[in-house]
């Protein structure tokens, strides 16, 4: 059965295909191979146009995406150099403290108590 439906298709189709080809002339077909090449050239420009957008797309997306880690990675070193201008005033700091502390132990107890002017301020008084 499948067989008699197959050479059905086949002569329609070839008959339909002769009676095509022979209503056609030679400049009928010259004009038709126009039409399809230009059809063809005209959906390639198509497909080159959206490929085209696309990447561009694409390529637009990279670039946002660069730009922020740029700005996120400026903003990394800004914090990491304001931290080290801590440390070193940290440090500045803590070297001075040291080498006063340094000095103040070298000192007697009894000019230490004279000299310090802070003494006062900063002893409790309990009155009872």
């Amino acid at each position: 059965m499948k067989d008699i439906w197959k050479q059905l298709l086949n002569t329609t189709l070839s008959s339909i295909l002769g009676f095509v080809i022979g209503k056609f002339t030679f400049l009928n077909w010259i004009i038709i191979i126009f039409i399809i090449a230009g059809l063809f050239f005209f959906f390639k420009l198509c497909q080159l146009c959206i490929n085209f957008l696309v990447k561009y797309h694409n390529m637009d997306t990279t670039l946002a995406e660069t730009r922020s880690d740029l700005k996120n990675l400026k903003n990394y070193l800004k914090d990491k150099d304001d931290r080290i201008a801590d440390l070193k005033k940290f440090e500045e700091l803590y070297f001075e403290s040291h080498s006063e502390l340094t000095l103040l132990k070298n000192q007697p107890i009894s000019r230490l108590a004279t000299n310090n002017d802070a003494n006062n301020v900063n002893t409790i008084k309990v009155h009872n």
